[in-house]
């Protein structure tokens, strides 16, 4: 009995000295003060870890990979964080998109109107002409491995445009009636974008719903595989857009510790 009791006694120190045992992983995010930091726990209950980075004017994560800008370089980030490649460049935020198994796959830099791709471990240019496109692009999505997304802003309102992988050729384009910025797109086509008072969540075939926030949404990124980050308020306060199969859910995201 007595050694039983040993046993349990040991087993649990054991338990409890383990560092392995922290709350799961949701992806990463930037805080009120630009800095990239993960994002840990389960809906309703989440901790953001210590600063990896700092001074980072976009970043997106997919669960399996993060892909993150700053002044002077971009880089892609692994499931754990850490930089795994990096590619120097101008200044100005950017915008992200992976592809459907969460990897890296393109970059947009809008400060040059220049996109590039993650191909064979490295970051490139792709092809791409702003000209074709005609506007600003302001989201961009991954469809397949043939066609991609992006939605521009041109003069009275928002487009649409399938593009071409290989020749960045516009496939097709539509107006999107309605959508204001900020605008999500994510890779089914369902575009999440702001309204005065809450989220308007559209599917491709033009279903909606509509999400209630406390102020208007400032920023939308992806931070984690089926979650995107909602700021409100001068970045003061911030949510965890969690998408299911049969609707979405929000949650507050706590501040910086």
């Amino acid at each position: 009995m007595k050694r039983e009791i040993l046993i349990l006694v040991l087993a649990s120190g054991s338990i409890l000295a383990q560092p392995s045992l922290l709350p799961p992983r949701v992806g990463l995010t930037r805080d009120a003060s630009n800095s990239l930091r993960p994002v840990f726990g389960t809906a309703g209950n989440f901790i953001l870890g210590a600063v990896e980075r700092e001074n980072v004017l976009s970043a997106a994560c997919s669960g399996r990979a993060g892909m993150a800008k700053t002044d002077e370089e971009v880089l892609i980030l692994n499931e754990e964080g850490r930089t795994v490649a990096r590619l120097e460049v101008g200044g100005g935020p950017a915008l992200f998109a992976f592809r459907v198994d969460g990897r890296p796959g393109l970059v947009y830099l809008q400060g040059a109107g220049e996109l590039v791709r993650w191909e064979g471990g490295r970051l490139e240019p792709a092809a791409w002409d702003p000209v074709d496109a005609d506007g600003e692009v302001v989201a961009l999505a991954v469809n397949s491995d043939e066609r991609f997304s992006a939605v521009v802003q041109r003069e009275g309102g928002l487009w649409l445009l399938e593009m071409a992988a290989s020749s960045g050729r516009v496939l097709s384009q539509m107006r999107l009636p309605g959508a204001s910025l900020p605008l999500h797109l994510r890779q089914d086509g369902t575009q999440v974008f702001a309204e005065e008072s809450g989220l308007v969540i559209r599917t491709r075939r033009g279903e909606q719903r509509w999400l209630a926030l406390p102020a208007p949404a400032e920023s939308l990124e992806e931070m984690g595989e089926g979650w995107l980050r909602v700021v409100t308020g001068a970045a003061t306060r911030s949510f965890a857009l969690r998408f299911r199969p049969d609707g979405e859910d929000l949650y507050q995201l706590p501040g910086a510790p």
